[in-house]
């Protein structure tokens, strides 16, 4: 099997298996972060896998390899995948809301299908927030950015 996992600004899944995702494949964030999500892909290989069900954890990791801590836990999460045809790919997606407090730096995406050790990874880079501009007055009183 084939691990693949992208980022993305939000995904949804609907009942017949497919993930529908807006702004795939970003690579630059900043923190406190937006909302996010993450999609993962199973391919199977039709000469060597088999049919039904399979676990998939996905971790947050920094760029040393560690799982990023959220008061005490990491941010951890299991999706399963159903494969039924091994000529299809088998898709699932996790939305997080906004507001992750990470330090600026490079993190990982770590996905692992259980059991198969397939392994797969996504970076992405968080830089600090952008304060926004503050508008000035203009001598005729019109305010500009």
């Amino acid at each position: 099997m084939k691990l693949t996992i992208l980022t993305a600004d939000a995904t949804q899944s609907d009942p017949s298996g497919k993930v529908h995702a807006l702004g795939l494949g970003w690579s630059w964030t900043v923190t406190p972060t937006p909302p996010m999500s993450v999609v993962v892909f199973v391919d199977p290989e039709p000469d060597t896998d088999h049919i039904g069900v399979f676990v998939v954890r996905v971790q947050l990791w920094s760029a040393d390899g560690n799982p990023v801590q959220f008061e005490g836990a990491p941010m951890d999460f299991v999706l399963t995948a159903n494969i039924v045809d091994l000529r299809a790919r088998a898709a699932a997606g996790i939305t997080l809301g906004p507001g992750l407090p990470l330090p600026p730096g490079r993190y990982f995406w770590h996905a692992e299908l259980l059991g198969k050790g397939v392994i797969a990874d996504t970076a992405f880079n968080v830089q600090q927030g952008v304060e926004p501009e503050v508008a000035e007055k203009s001598t005729d009183g019109i305010e500009v950015a």
